[in-house]
């Protein structure tokens, strides 16, 4: 849709280039969407106001659209790894709970001295688990198959 490999593949033959994809449990990016799609809020940042107390409401997620989200995500994730050999893969969770480290990690990777990494300044609402983030959560459990239900019950970050 938007190119990408080609993209990569022009990069690649220019050389010194490699690829660092951020990666997020998919279900947990469907929720989001689904709520700043609701809410208007799309992003919160330093200048943002300070975030509400009170959660976006639960979403409901037809079990059709998770499984088509979640295998399409898949066949993202496994085209970017077997596109290119120098690529590193961060875990989204790691970027917010261990930023220093999980750069540090970075800076290895891209051969570069070590630094001292600077967290950016955003403010965030403390986690909540999918089964009070999606409203039929139980239903929408025992509707998808195998494969799917594994990454609703993997850590949801």
């Amino acid at each position: 849709r938007f190119e990408l490999y080609d993209l990569l593949e022009d990069r690649w033959r220019e050389g010194d280039f490699c690829v660092i994809h951020v990666v997020r449990n998919p279900i947990a990016c469907l929720v989001s969407v689904k709520q700043a799609e609701r809410t208007g809020v799309w992003q919160e940042g330093a200048n943002s106001p300070a975030p509400k107390a009170v959660w976006p409401s639960p979403v409901n997620l037809d079990p059709d659209e998770v499984v088509s989200h979640v295998r399409q995500f898949e066949a993202t994730r496994r085209k970017v790894r077997d596109s290119c050999s120098d690529a590193m893969e961060v875990s989204y969770k790691s970027l917010v709970y261990r930023f220093d480290a999980t750069m540090n990690d970075v800076f290895e990777f891209l051969e570069l001295p070590a630094q001292k990494p600077r967290c950016p300044a955003t403010r965030r609402l403390a986690n909540r688990d999918m089964a009070r983030r999606i409203s039929n959560y139980h239903t929408l459990k025992a509707a998808l198959p195998t494969d799917v239900r594994r990454v609703l019950e993997e850590d949801l970050f």
